[in-house]
C-alpha cells in the first residue's frame, strides 16, 4: 500500500454527539478540541473533523490477509450499530421523566460495544501485540523442535508465517472481550442527565476509569474501579460496583435515569477525561479550564 489508511479508534458514530451539529457528516461538522501537546495550538474549533487525531494509520491493516482491511471493515459495521444505540439512548434520556429505568438488555448490548471501542485504543492494541509476540516466540520454538528433521527448515518457517502476530493481536482485540464485558455488566449503571451549565466532554480515551483508594489491582472488575462514559454534553453513563450501594438501593439505581445538578460531579468526569486522554479532549463548546479542572481547584479559575 502506498499510504496506509486512517483507522479511527474513536469513531465518528460516537464522537458526532459532541460536535456542533451532530446531524452533519464528519467532514461538514465542527468540533471544539483541546490538545495537551505543547506543540499544538489549542484550544481551537475545528472546521473539519478529519483533524481530530483519534486515529492510527494502518493499525488494523493486515497485509497477509486476502482483504487487508478486513478488521477495519468489521469495526465499521460495529460503529454504525453503536451510533444507533447512542441516538436511541439520548432520545430516552432527554424526553423521559426522571427516575425512569432503562431495559436491562441495553446494558448487555452497550457493554459489548463499549468494550470493542475500548479494545481499539492504541495502548490496548500494543499490549495485545506484545503478549502475542511473546507467546509466538514460545510456540515457534516448540514447533521448530518438534518438526526438526521431519521437514526442511524453510518449509517449517513458511508454516509459521501463515498468520502474523498482528493478525492474532487484532483477533484478540475483536473477540476476547468477555471478561471486560462481564465486569461492566456487573456494575450498577446510572444514566446521568446533566442539568448543570457545564457540558460533559469526551476524549480520545472515552471509557474513563477512576480508581478509588481501595483499588486492589483486579482490573475492571475491581470494586474500586469506577467508569464514567460520556455519550453527549448532557448525558453520561456512570458505572459503579454494587458494593458501594445498600442492597435495597441496587435495584433502584441500576439502569436508572438520574438528573445531575452537582457541578463537581461533572467537573470530576471532565477532569478524568482530560488527565487520561492520549492527546485530545472534545466538546461542542470552546474548551476552557473551568470545564475540566479538578473540583478542588475550581476556585483558582474563578
Amino acid at each position: 500500500m502506498s499510504k496506509l489508511p486512517k483507522h479511527h479508534f474513536v469513531p465518528w458514530s460516537y464522537l458526532r454527539y459532541f460536535a456542533i451539529d451532530p446531524e452533519s457528516d464528519r467532514k461538514k461538522s465542527k468540533i471544539c478540541m483541546l490538545d495537551k501537546r505543547p506543540s499544538v495550538k489549542s484550544p481551537i474549533r475545528i472546521e473539519k473533523t478529519d483533524k481530530v487525531e483519534c486515529y492510527v494509520r494502518g493499525q488494523n491493516t493486515v497485509e497477509e490477509l486476502d482483504d487487508p482491511e478486513l478488521f477495519e471493515k468489521q469495526y465499521a459495521d460495529i460503529d454504525a450499530a453503536l451510533g444507533k444505540i447512542i441516538s436511541m439512548m439520548l432520545q430516552t434520556i432527554r424526553q423521559s421523566p426522571e427516575n425512569l429505568c432503562f431495559n436491562p438488555e441495553n446494558k448487555v448490548v452497550l457493554s459489548n460495544h463499549i468494550m470493542l471501542l475500548f479494545k481499539r485504543q492504541p495502548t490496548v492494541f500494543r499490549d495485545a501485540h506484545t503478549r502475542v509476540i511473546n507467546a509466538f516466540d514460545i510456540v515457534k520454538e516448540k514447533v521448530r523442535a518438534e518438526y526438526d528433521g521431519l521437514l526442511p527448515a524453510p518449509q517449517i518457517e513458511d508454516i509459521l508465517k501463515l498468520k502474523s502476530t498482528k493478525q492474532y493481536a487484532l483477533k484478540l482485540s475483536m473477540d476476547l472481550i468477555g471478561d471486560g464485558v462481564e465486569a461492566l455488566q456487573n456494575k450498577v449503571w446510572i444514566y446521568c442527565h446533566n442539568k448543570t451549565n457545564i457540558p460533559f466532554i469526551t476524549s480520545d480515551y472515552p471509557l474513563c476509569p477512576q480508581f478509588l483508594p481501595s483499588y486492589s489491582g483486579c482490573g475492571m472488575a475491581d470494586p474500586g474501579c469506577i467508569f464514567r462514559f460520556p455519550v453527549a454534553p448532557d448525558a453520561l453513563i456512570y458505572m459503579v460496583d454494587q458494593v458501594h450501594f445498600a442492597s435495597n438501593q441496587v435495584k433502584y439505581y441500576d439502569n436508572a435515569i438520574e438528573p445531575v445538578r452537582d457541578r463537581n460531579f461533572v467537573l470530576m468526569a471532565n477532569y478524568l477525561q482530560y488527565i487520561n486522554c492520549t492527546n485530545q479532549v472534545y466538546s461542542h463548546q470552546t474548551l476552557i479550564p473551568s470545564f475540566y479542572i479538578h473540583p478542588d481547584k475550581i476556585s483558582d479559575c474563578d
